[in-house]
Order: C-alpha cells, then structure tokens, then sequence
C-alpha cells in the first residue's frame, strides 16, 4: 500500500528589526533569555551578569569583527553593499537564535555555522529538502517485535565499511536523494562486500515520479501477445520479455498491430500534492526515490554520474547501472525495536513479501536472503537545531515532532552521551548529515536517543536491493 507523506523542504524563519548606520544591526526586544556561558563562540562576553546584551542588543563592533571571520571561514562572497549589509543583519539575528538554542539544547554545542548568513526560509528551502512534513502512518500487524535485551553499548556501521565519506549536497534541497542513495549504498556494501559512491544526480534529474503502467498487446498473424511496460519522465521503461516481443517474427509477411490499454496508474505525479512529486532541488520524498528506481531498472554510480547541485536534464544510461532496487517500505517503529534490529540481522525468507512482513523494520538494520539485501537507516526528522549546531548530544527540551523537514542516514548508536536535560548519561543515535564535514562533528550529527527526539522515529525507510 502505498502512503502518501508530505516531503521534505529546508527552511527557517527569521524576522529582524534593522537600523544600519555605515554597517551595523540592531535587535531590540527580541528575547529576554540569560546567555548560557557555553556559547562563547558567539557572544562577546560570556557572564550571566550581562543580560543588558540579550534585551537592548547585539554589540555591534564585535558582532560585525564576527562577521567578518565567518565570511573569510566559508569563503563567502556578496555582490552588492545592500547584500553584504542584508546579510549582516540576518547573521547578528541567528547569533541570538544560536544562545536560545543552547539554552535549550545545552549538552550540544550551538555557534556560528556555515549557515549563519540565511534565514530559516533560504536554510529549509536549500539545505533541507523533505517536502512538507508529516509522518508515515503505520498499519497494524506488520512488525514483528525482536527481542532487544542484550544488545551492546554501542554500535556503529562506519566501523564495518558500510558508510561513504560524508558528502555535500550544496545550496539545494535534495537531502532526500543522499538520504536514499546512503540506503542502497549500506544495502549493496552488504550484499557484495563493495563500498560504492552512488548517483545523487540521478534521482535530482530523473526522479518526478510520473509513471503509468499500462498493458501492451500486439497481434501476430499467428498468435496474440501481450505484456506489461511501463512509461515515465525520462521515457519509456521495458522488461527484457518487452523488447523480445517487439523483434519477434514468425514470418516475414507477419502483420503487427499495437493495441495500447491503460487499465491502472501505478504512481501518477499530482503537481498539486508536493507529496506525491519529487522536484530536485526543490525537495523529495526517500520513498519517491526507491520507487523511482524500481522503475528506472535501478542507480548509476556517482562516476558515471557526478552531483552538480543543480536540476537538470536527465542522463540516465540503463547500461551503466550499478546496484538494482527490487523493494521499500516505510514504517515507524519503537525505538529500542530501532536499536535491536540495526544489531540483529539474521537471515529471513527468500520471498520478498515476507521480508517486508518481517522483524527487520527499523533503522540501518539488514538482512539477508537469497536474493535479496535490506538496509532500513533513511531517517526524517525536524532540522531546526540544525542549523546552528556545532557539535555534542542534541538532546533539545522543545523539539517538534510532526514537522519533519530533513532527510538524512542514521548509522549507529552510542551509549554514554551526557544530558543535562536527562539527569545523568544517556544513549544516542549516530546520524549522517549530507552538509560537508565542516559541519557538526566532521559531517555526524549525535541526538538523544529514547525520547522520539525531533520526530525522528516517525519516517523510517527501507530498501531492499537485488543481487544477481
């Protein structure tokens, strides 16, 4: 069955009150918070005595000598006065956004990010990419539970080689597409013993979603087949039974008539539901993605098919395939249920229906079969934190759930991550972001785990690749 869910954008929203006399911002009123002194990296004095700097504004001088760094840091670059000075104000505004956040996220790190010059808007719309929020919704019976006593502390899939280097998906929303291609990634490392780069681009260009399945019946003089093929936005897509048809002969006076039937739509693309479109940069769903690739035949590598962080046309070449996608589901799960299965991977039955009924639905965790390999890890979850985190466990006191905005790959656990907020060390996930490895903790975002945290139990997917 196949849910609608919203898809993941980037965004954030910031309003600021500018006064610009040569190049300075001020915010005035904004917030009434004491500053948290762990946030050094953005405040120009870190005593608690000083709350005058939070209610009456920033320190100009050394807001803008801030500034300054940030720009020569990220190599940054403003056409105009007008752009420089727009985007001054807008980084003194998340200064102050980064000392709320580590108020209430304070065993994290919050400062000055790459992302320090945009607002929420331009930050969801380019550097997220889940198209609006939302959750999967879960159908009764269809996990069964493992027994999650016993496992390990800790447990990471970088350790086993079953992770690429982080990447960088640039000013565009497509944190959908790395998320799913980490998937098939993680899923044929296990099924082959090969670590592969695959094409982000692929599923930037060629995913829409806008496929029809329609049945094909061609009349021989002697005999009447027909078979199934199907049609999409980067042209007509045939199993091999189709083209065989198509050069079959029985004499050469055989009359051929193409009788064309359109019974069912498999997955029609409405522009006016986000959900049901992938759009690039504009933003996608994991599960688009897998069921693209199911009718695209499968994914090209990152070689044959580089990222350019851009939308373009498609070029996709079904003879460079590299790792074919033969199922997904996605489900929300329990999450100790998340950390059994990511450590418990046995083998399960051959049929890929009762792979998809089985036990292993959760987060990066795998199973083999016969034929087939399944790595659940492509996560959902609300980015807001984001933006300004540095590094540390996440572990926010006010983290929405239902609005999740961000896809990204969960590869492990850990144990001992401490939380203020928790009262003592508590478990955390270990997540892949697709910002670069100037963010975060060299690319990794840690969150508290046990607590659904951000909403990121509510939009798990897993793909199951083929093995020839």
């Amino acid at each position: 069955m196949i849910h609608k869910t919203p898809a993941l954008t980037c965004t954030a929203i910031l309003t600021v009150l500018l006064a610009f006399s040569s190049v300075s911002v001020a915010v005035t009123d904004l917030y009434d918070n004491p500053q948290d002194p762990t946030i050094l990296q953005v405040t120009d004095n870190p005593t608690l005595d000083n709350r005058k700097f939070m209610k009456n504004g920033l320190n100009l001088l050394g807001t803008e000598e801030k500034f300054k760094m940030f720009i020569k840091e990220h190599n940054k670059e403003y056409a105009t006065r007008e752009e420089y000075v727009h985007r001054f104000g807008i980084f003194g505004k998340n200064l102050i956004r980064a000392v709320e956040h580590q108020a209430l996220d304070p065993t994290a790190i919050h400062g000055v990010t790459p992302f320090m010059d945009l607002t929420e808007e331009e930050f969801e719309r380019m550097y997220a990419g889940v198209l609006g929020g939302g959750t999967v919704p879960v159908e009764k019976g269809s996990v069964s539970f493992m027994d999650s006593s016993g496992l390990p502390d800790s447990f990471d899939w970088r350790e086993k080689g079953a992770v690429t280097d982080v990447k960088i998906q640039g000013s565009c929303g497509s944190c959908w597409a790395f998320s799913a291609t980490g998937s098939v990634e993680g899923a044929n490392f296990i099924a082959t013993g090969k670590l592969l780069n695959l094409s982000e681009q692929q599923l930037v260009d060629c995913d829409r979603v806008v496929s029809f399945r329609f049945a094909l019946s061609i009349s021989y003089s002697d005999h009447l087949d027909t078979i199934t093929a199907s049609t999409n936005n980067f042209g007509l897509h045939t199993s091999p039974q189709f083209e065989e048809v198509l050069s079959y002969r029985s004499r050469p006076e055989s009359s051929i008539i193409y009788v064309w039937s359109f019974p069912w739509i498999f997955a029609q693309c409405d522009k006016t539901d986000k959900a049901s479109c992938d759009d690039g940069c504009g933003g996608g769903l994991m599960t688009n993605a897998y069921r693209y690739l199911i009718e695209a035949g499968g994914l090209q590598e990152e070689s044959s098919y580089p990222y350019t962080g851009k939308s373009g046309e498609c070029k996709f070449d079904p003879e460079k395939i590299a790792v074919k996608v033969a199922n997904f589901t996605n489900i929300a799960v329990d999450e100790n249920q998340i950390a059994a299965n990511l450590v418990h991977h046995g083998p399960l039955a051959s049929e890929l229906p009762s792979i998809m009924k089985s036990s292993i639905y959760g987060y990066s965790a795998i199973a083999r079969t016969d034929k087939h390999f399944i790595w659940e890890n492509a996560v959902g979850l609300n980015a807001i934190f984001m933006q300004t985190y540095i590094g540390g466990v996440s572990c926010p006191l006010i983290c929405g759930k239902k609005w999740l905005n961000h896809g990204v790959l969960l590869v492990g656990y850990g144990a001992r991550g401490y939380s203020i907020l928790r009262f003592g060390y508590k478990p955390y996930w270990i997540i892949k972001n697709s910002w670069g490895k100037h963010w975060g903790e060299k690319g990794y975002y840690r969150l508290c785990r046990g607590h659904g945290m951000c909403g990121m139990n509510k939009m798990v997917s897993a793909v199951v690749t083929k093995v020839a």
